[in-house]
């Protein structure tokens, strides 16, 4: 019994043993196969041209908004700065001054009043607009004229506001002592209002539309007073037209711009009205000597209009961190800013702010009014972005000047921006093992420029070389193919040591650009990526004259035949199937493919004297593209005479060989006797009278031939042959 036990306590630490030897072989062979790798802790400076070094573009790019008034800002590139110009601006505009049509006052024109006869005399003369009128009892009683000009300005008054106006309108006048007045001696029988003279200025769009503004006048009352007991009144020296307060001016060129398609123009009217009274119950004579409107003059000063929601930007887009061994660990963006004057009190709400990858950091924006004149840090230490940094996209950095204010400015302020700064740090996990990926389409090394152009319907032969670093196949490794059609595992060829695939480029890609990845993974070795930019564009198609020829001569009255081939210039052969059209001065239609074999034809008649270009285009579908082809089609009238002689002799020889022919054909074509037949059953037809005919019977015929014949002929044939002429000729011979 003892010596059973002891047998097995010997096999169980035997086993114990045993076990624990295996244990460890198996450990050992795991930590063998257990490759360390090595961390990088990296820290890059991701912003190129940080300090906006010339040239600062196109690394660094501006654009604009979608809203607001882009014209209010424009991006300006200084050497070690990139800046933001708001175009501010103040003008002062004369824009009439002097003696009216003066070199000074150029452009003015008289018209009538609509409604009103002329006065006697109305014209500019050198000292200014000049109006005599002599009234007796005529029935131009209410006569006026107008003068106008029009005026355009160099900008465009929808961006701009008018802070101030002043309008200055000289005139005098001189008139009889027949002209009444309410302080005249009493002389007049009938007297209500008594006569007047109306000088006025009006402002509106070019068309003169209401509303018309008058914008100064006067109404003379007591010129032509004369009475012993009160001064005499016959003349007015220089004196200014009553205006309308500067707020009613502006409103009146305001009203004047806004109808104004471009924003503009107005036009600027001077004009003068009588009136005569008829206060005697005789004859009345008024006589208005002179009445002159002598100088006009008009000024107002305009300050820009800054819109709300006006924005620019200036970007770059950089590289992409990618890789399954990064870690992105930090990431700090700052930059500098500054303006060159104060900004504006009505516009405490415009910004500056950034995006980092098209995401905006609310915590990073500053109020526009809280700049300095130099440059200071946007936040001293800068702004942690971490959250806002991508692997595998290319990471965007966007600065931006945001007017949230309507305000008015008086001149341009520019702000700046410098020392644009994104500091990334991130930890890399190196693989024990370097790897090498060679990336060939369609049989083209394209490793180090991986970009490939091709026609649609094209098969892209995608091949990729995986190796380590002593250039031995990595033969099981995983390759992925992504992309927006696109996600495959590109297949071994373990023969030739590579990987491929092939893709239809009509059903895996997109017409256009085709951004695609290849990772390239195989355990304990370094993962190799690599961005293939495909561009898929449509199939050139291309149009050719069979002749080769396409000037072409011809003379008048003849015909052309345009014959094309279409050629498929990336694949080879002939194109059927299409649309070919031509398109002249003389005339449009369609080329056919008759015989389905490429070649398309038309045959043009009727083509006017001169040179004609005709365009042939061609459509296929979505997928083909084919320029248009030029044909040059010269009628030119032949300059030979001897040419003209022949052909005009040829004329004549068709015409003599066609009358001929015709005469032949229904006169000498037949002999003689038929043809007098044919004449005497037309005669018959038309019932025409005939000559007597005397016929022969069948016997007498025969008779005279054999006598002996005719005896055998029944009676009834004689009858019938001479029935039958009977009814031939109309008469018969007894």
């Amino acid at each position: 019994m003892w010596i059973f036990s002891i047998i097995i306590t010997f096999l169980i630490i035997f086993s114990m043993l045993k076990n624990d030897s295996n244990i460890h072989i198996k450990n050992e062979i795991y930590y063998d196969r257990i490759n360390s790798a090595i961390e990088n802790t990296i820290t890059e400076q991701w912003i190129n041209n940080p300090t906006f070094e010339s040239p600062i573009e196109p690394i660094w790019y501006w654009e604009n908004g979608t809203e607001g008034d882009n014209s209010d800002m424009d991006a300006i590139v200084t050497p070690g700065q990139a800046n933001y110009r708001i175009l501010g601006d103040e003008q002062t505009f004369t824009v009439i001054y002097g003696t009216i049509n003066s070199s000074t006052s150029p452009g003015w024109k008289q018209f009538n009043k609509e409604g009103f006869l002329l006065p006697d005399t109305a014209q500019i003369r050198s000292y200014g607009c000049f109006v005599y009128h002599y009234w007796y009892d005529d029935p131009n009683q209410f006569p006026a004229v107008h003068w106008k000009k029009n005026i355009s300005l160099p900008i465009d008054m929808s961006d701009y506001v008018i802070t101030s106006a002043s309008l200055e309108v000289v005139v005098n006048a001189t008139v009889s002592s027949n002209v009444d007045t309410p302080n005249d001696n009493g002389s007049w029988e009938n007297f209500a209002i008594g006569d007047s003279v109306t000088f006025y200025t009006q402002i509106s769009d070019l068309g003169y539309n209401s509303p018309i503004y008058t914008v100064a006048s006067n109404k003379t009352k007591y010129l032509g007073q004369q009475n012993a007991s009160v001064p005499t009144i016959l003349s007015y020296s220089d004196y200014q037209l009553e205006t309308v307060n500067e707020i009613d001016l502006i409103t009146s060129l305001n009203s004047a711009f806004e109808k104004d398609p471009d924003h503009s123009n107005f036009t600027l009217t001077l004009g003068v009205d009588i009136y005569s009274e008829d206060n005697l119950q005789v004859s009345d004579p008024d006589t208005f000597d002179e009445l002159i409107i002598k100088t006009c003059n008009l000024t107002f000063s305009v300050r820009k209009k800054i819109d709300q929601f006006t924005r620019l930007s200036w970007n770059q887009i950089g590289n992409n961190i990618t890789g399954d061994n990064i870690q992105i660990v930090d990431a700090n963006f700052n930059f500098e800013y500054k303006i060159n004057n104060s900004w504006p009190i009505a516009a405490p709400l415009s910004e500056i702010r950034f995006y980092i990858n098209n995401k905006i950091y609310n915590e990073g924006i500053i109020k526009i009014s809280t700049a300095n004149a130099t440059f200071e840090e946007a936040k001293p230490g800068g702004f942690n972005v971490l959250g806002y940094i991508e692997k595998d996209v290319n990471i965007s950095v966007s600065i931006e000047v945001f007017l949230k204010d309507n305000f008015e400015l008086n001149e341009s302020i520019d702000i700046s921006i410098d020392n644009v700064y994104l500091n990334i740090t991130y930890i890399e996990t190196l693989p024990d093992l370097e790897t090498n990926l060679q990336l060939f389409l369609n049989g083209q090394n394209k490793t180090d420029n991986p970009l490939l152009e091709l026609p649609i319907g094209e098969i892209l032969n995608i091949t990729v070389k995986f190796s380590n670093s002593t250039g031995d196949h990595l033969s099981g490794a995983d390759i992925l193919i992504t992309g927006e059609k696109v996600y495959d595992n590109i297949t071994e060829d373990v023969g030739l040591d590579q990987y491929s695939i092939l893709l239809n480029s009509t059903e895996r890609m997109n017409m256009g650009v085709n951004l695609l990845t290849i990772k390239a993974k195989f355990p304990d070795h370094q993962t190799e990526i690599i961005n293939p930019r495909i561009t898929v564009r449509k199939i050139y198609g291309e149009l050719t004259l069979v002749s080769g020829n396409n000037i072409i001569n011809i003379n008048p009255g003849e015909s052309t035949s345009l014959q094309l081939m279409l050629n498929n210039t990336d694949y080879g052969g002939v194109i059927t199937d299409a649309i070919i059209t031509y398109s002249s001065t003389f005339g449009d239609g369609i080329l056919t493919d008759q015989d389905n074999n490429g070649i398309y034809e038309v045959n043009i008649q009727d083509i006017p004297l001169g040179s004609h270009s005709i365009t042939i285009s061609a459509y296929i579908g979505d997928n083909y593209l084919v320029n248009d082809y030029l044909i040059t089609i010269n009628v030119i009238v032949p300059s030979n005479p001897l040419m003209n002689l022949l052909i005009y002799i040829l004329i004549g020889v068709i015409a003599t060989v066609s009358v001929s022919f015709i005469l032949y054909q229904k006169h000498f074509k037949f002999p003689r006797i038929v043809r007098k037949i044919k004449k005497l059953k037309k005669k018959v037809r038309k019932g025409k009278k005939l000559k007597e005919v005397i016929a022969q019977t069948r016997k007498e015929i025969i008779d005279k031939i054999n006598p002996k014949y005719t005896q055998s002929i029944p009676i009834e044939l004689y009858t019938r042959d001479i029935n039958e002429l009977k009814i031939e000729t109309g008469r018969s011979k007894k």
